[in-house]
């Protein structure tokens, strides 16, 4: 059995804790420790002047010497032609080793950062009267090198103009350390890519710095076709309800990826939605972009909402930054129950619209692998406010009651409407092919009142699982999804997933309040093949305090195919 020892200190004058080591070695290293914590609080003639080792302990003649403080602390650039001070942070007073240090530091990361990646600090000190110390950091910056042209070994997927914008490395720029060690996830968030190492950096002589990419091009352009089937919930009949979506969406245009979507489903029953968008990313080789969508929702046979946005994007870093949106939306009524209104004397709950809202979007990804990732995160969302106005719908306003008033004469029809969307998804690494995803979501219609054809529409494959598409009509939805994932391949998984959901429908007309906590799990994947990503997923959902059954699950399979 090991012997252990008990330390005894001469004289400990800062009071550090001594604990009892097991063996001799364990005792030598602490001893070091403690000698290492005495130099660093400023007793820079700390010392032993003799160990006594007997059975159970060792005696250590201490000789602690005086204490020292910091006087000041200044740098000095000594190479070439120059001799100036730089502006540091200055420490004075009590003496701490880690205060010059940082300054090191910092000194270096400056250096580094403005075209000086080989600069060298020596440090110098002089001993005043008193105890007090002054450092003198001695700089030799050493060779100031500026970007050279890319050298891209593999595919040339995009252009050397876009490049340079994207990752911040332009030629004839001071090289940049900082900037340089994120070129490979940048990289790496571009979907039309892939960095199939991480990129180098060769220092030439006479100061040029050449980075060395090795892209490869990834099919990104996209067509997806996903058929959806479900029992028919609103339907007495067993019959079931097909739903289906087409996406069609091409990136990287003129090697600049600029990209253009156009995206179609049927969700429901006589129910048909289209989505368009172009995107036009670092215009004029900058970080900012312009972006258009354009939106158009034909529900049942009731209304059509149009909807128009145009985003000017400010790019922190890659794909990631913040976007100042201006959105129009309007309804048009296809029917309209002029009976029900006469009998109830009051609008109906889908209305005519214009809105018209002001806000900011933003995103931020920082996943391993955008389509298949193991960890980090990524968040994205919306706040806007603007105004809300009721256009008068003429068989509406021709209806006249006993005052010979008609219903638009005695509400406010303008308003003040405020909306918010706020998702979170983050991605943990729990072995070597498992990931544990936990995301939420919370998404907010704030206004006096609020019409049926404002409602968001929650529910299917991309939203709470176990329900058909976009079946949940809400003023206010909150979400939390957990998924457990095995990775198969670079672009494959299995997964096993609960979700669960807090909704209100708020809107007007309602003679209750409708809220409900809808929840479901399931299992699916994703699966890599030749023509592209196979989508299968088998969810059953439970709400209403309905009990589950076997029959309502919800089965959902596609295709991705990328070009």
């Amino acid at each position: 059995m090991a012997q252990s020892f008990k330390i005894v200190l001469s004289d400990n004058p800062l009071g550090y804790t001594v604990p009892m080591e097991r063996d001799s070695t364990g005792a030598s290293i602490f001893l070091n420790k403690i000698k290492h914590y005495y130099i660093s609080k400023g007793f820079l003639g700390f010392s032993y002047d003799s160990l006594n080792w007997s059975k159970n302990k060792v005696e250590a003649k201490v000789y602690v010497g005086s204490v020292y403080a910091i006087g000041s602390i200044k740098a000095l650039i000594i190479d070439g032609q120059e001799n100036k001070m730089l502006d540091i942070k200055n420490y004075e007073g009590k003496y701490d080793s880690t205060k010059w240090f940082q300054n090191v530091n910092v000194i270096l990361n400056q250096m580094e950062n403005n075209g000086y990646p080989f600069c060298k600090v020596m440090v110098k000190t002089k001993v005043i009267e008193g105890g007090i110390l002054d450092y003198i950091l001695e700089i030799e910056r050493g060779a100031y090198f500026t970007y050279d042209t890319f050298y891209i070994e593999g595919d040339r997927v995009v252009n050397d103009k876009f490049l340079q914008a994207y990752l911040g490395i332009r030629q004839g720029q001071a090289y940049n350390e900082s900037i340089f060690k994120k070129t490979n996830d940048r990289l790496n968030q571009l979907s039309f890519l892939k960095s199939e190492r991480n990129p180098l950096m060769a220092f030439i002589i006479g100061g040029k710095a050449k980075p060395y990419l090795y892209l490869k091009k990834r099919k990104s352009d996209q067509i997806n076709g996903i058929v959806g089937m479900a029992p028919n919930s609103g339907a007495q009949s067993t019959k079931l309800l097909f739903t289906g979506e087409f996406m069609l969406k091409l990136n990287n245009l003129f090697k600049s990826a600029k990209a253009v979507s156009i995206n179609w489903r049927s969700f429901n029953a006589r129910s048909q939605e289209l989505k368009s968008s172009v995107n036009l990313p670092y215009l004029f080789y900058k970080p900012i972009g312009l972006d258009y969508h354009l939106e158009f929702l034909k529900f049942d046979t009731l209304f059509t909402n149009f909807s128009n946005q145009i985003g000017l994007q400010y790019y922190t870093s890659g794909v990631n930054g913040i976007k100042a949106i201006y959105n129009s939306k309007s309804t048009n009524l296809n029917f309209v129950d002029t009976s029900a209104i006469k009998l109830s004397r009051q609008l109906p709950n889908i209305n005519s619209l214009q809105i018209k809202l002001y806000g900011f979007e933003w995103i931020f990804n920082l996943l391993d692998n955008r389509f298949n990732p193991q960890k980090g995160w990524f968040a994205d969302g919306s706040l806007t406010i603007g105004t809300k106005e009721i256009i008068k719908d003429n068989q509406i306003a021709n209806l006249r009651f006993n005052d010979g008033l008609n219903l638009y004469d005695s509400i406010q029809l303008k308003t003040t409407q405020l909306q918010y969307r706020i998702k979170f998804d983050k991605f943990f690494k729990i072995s070597k092919n498992g990931a544990l995803k936990i995301g939420g979501l919370t998404s907010q219609i704030i206004a006096p009142k609020i019409y049926f054809n404002e409602l968001m529409r929650e529910g299917g494959i991309n939203s709470l699982k176990g329900f058909n598409e976009q079946s949940i009509f809400a003023s206010n939805f909150n979400m939390l999804d957990i998924e457990y994932r095995y990775l198969i391949g670079g672009e494959s998984h299995i997964k096993a997933f609960w979700n669960g959901a807090y909704y209100e429908d708020k809107s007007y007309g309602r003679l209750n309040q409708v809220k409900d906590f809808p929840w479901g799990f399931g299992i699916g994947g994703n699966f890599e093949t030749g023509a592209g990503i196979l989508s299968i997923m088998y969810a059953l959902g439970k709400e209403k305090n309905n009990r589950f059954d076997l029959r309502t699950g919800k089965i959902h399979f596609g295709i991705s195919s990328y070009f």
